[in-house]
């Protein structure tokens, strides 16, 4: 898997952290969203539960809380274990402002694939048209963007592997404004 070099936030960027789930089931599928998100200019994604964490919120209780929120599924932020990878980079709101994104991954295996879509902000409904539980094999073979990229490979490495000493860093999935 690629690794990238991450850039500083620019100056006037809004540093947004951000707690994301890589959700299994026991048959290792991962559960992923489709939708446009925040970004202008956006493309349809395949991207995984998460987002962003509030002032003064630990990465462990925003990625539970989203969690909760997007699925459903409800989880103590100690079963979500360490973040395993990390992707920061720059991105551009429908309104020009610029941010700066840490996105924090967390593994969870959930024996039953179920999703409840009910607690979940109106914007949030408002930006995702579909989720999906997708087998390794496909999602690795797909066609469509799907957010982190490489994040098959990511997870057979994470399956196979075991969890890294320290979480990984994927490349990140926008492209960058000119320093």
């Amino acid at each position: 898997m690629p690794e990238a070099t991450p850039r500083d936030p620019l100056p006037g960027a809004v540093v947004r952290p951000s707690a994301r789930v890589l959700l299994l089931d026991g048959q290792d599928r991962v559960l992923l969203f489709r939708g446009r998100g925040l970004v202008k200019g956006s493309d349809l994604a395949w991207f995984t539960p998460g987002g962003g964490v509030d002032p003064g919120e630990d990465l462990a209780v925003a990625a539970a809380r989203e969690l909760r929120e997007e699925t459903g599924q409800v989880t103590s932020p100690e079963d979500l274990g360490p973040v395993v990878a990390v992707s920061r980079g720059h991105w551009t709101d429908l309104d020009d402002r610029l941010f700066y994104a840490r996105d924090h991954y967390f593994l969870l295996r959930v024996p039953e694939p179920s999703v409840d879509v009910s607690g979940m902000e109106d914007l949030e409904r408002s930006l995702m048209d579909t989720f999906r539980w997708w087998p390794l094999p496909e999602l690795g073979a797909t066609g469509d963007r799907v957010i982190p990229p490489g994040l098959s490979g990511l997870l057979d490495r994470l399956l196979t592997g075991g969890l890294p000493s320290e979480p990984l860093v994927l490349p990140w999935h926008h492209p960058e404004p000119p320093p």
